[in-house]
């Protein structure tokens, strides 16, 4: 959900990027929402992956099939 946020609000263009952007140091309020949502949804990424692999790395280790 944060990323559709993120991807919903604009963000600010600066440091030349789009070509053409005036080069500003000030941030605007939809442009920190976006940073903000963007921030949250990657940090929610990479709880979840951690989780992931705590999980899946308790398990027993997969090995050679044992011949029939």
């Amino acid at each position: 959900m944060s990323f559709w946020a993120a991807a919903a609000l604009p963000a600010d263009g600066g440091a030349g990027c789009p070509a053409g952007a005036p080069d500003t140091a000030v941030m605007s309020a939809h442009g920190a929402a976006h940073t903000a949502a963007g921030t949250v949804g990657h940090l929610a990424l990479c709880g979840a992956s951690l989780v992931l692999a705590l999980r899946l790395g308790t398990g027993p280790v997969p090995g050679p099939a044992s011949p029939a």
